[in-house]
């Protein structure tokens, strides 16, 4: 098993992994083998899911600790906020203002 790098802080290990994604992105695959670019997919797919695992953990921690509240937003569900609700845009075919209801094609 191989050793965990050590980081300073989180976002130390965060910079490092933007560094080594934006290395990839640059990266020419024509350069690449086909094993090579068949080994880099892997890999990418694997760090998907730790992206995915650390994620849930970090989301777990603020959703514990309340760390919405600090945006006032005051809860983690998304709409259900303190905040006024945005105007939802008209129906289709509901006047819109002086001039009436849209026009319709070929008319």
């Amino acid at each position: 098993m191989t050793q965990a790098p050590a980081f300073t802080s989180p976002a130390h290990a965060a910079a490092l992994a933007r560094a080594s994604l934006r290395y990839l992105a640059a990266a020419d695959p024509a350069q690449l083998t086909t094993a090579e670019q068949a080994a880099c997919l892997h890999d990418l797919e694997r760090i998907t899911a730790v992206t995915t695992a650390a994620r849930a953990n970090v989301l777990c921690g603020f959703t514990t600790r309340h760390g919405y509240t600090e945006d006032a937003d005051y809860s983690p569900a998304p709409g259900s906020s303190t905040r006024p609700a945005s105007p939802k845009a008209p129906r289709p075919g509901t006047p819109r203002g002086p001039a009436g209801p849209a026009p319709t094609p070929g008319s």
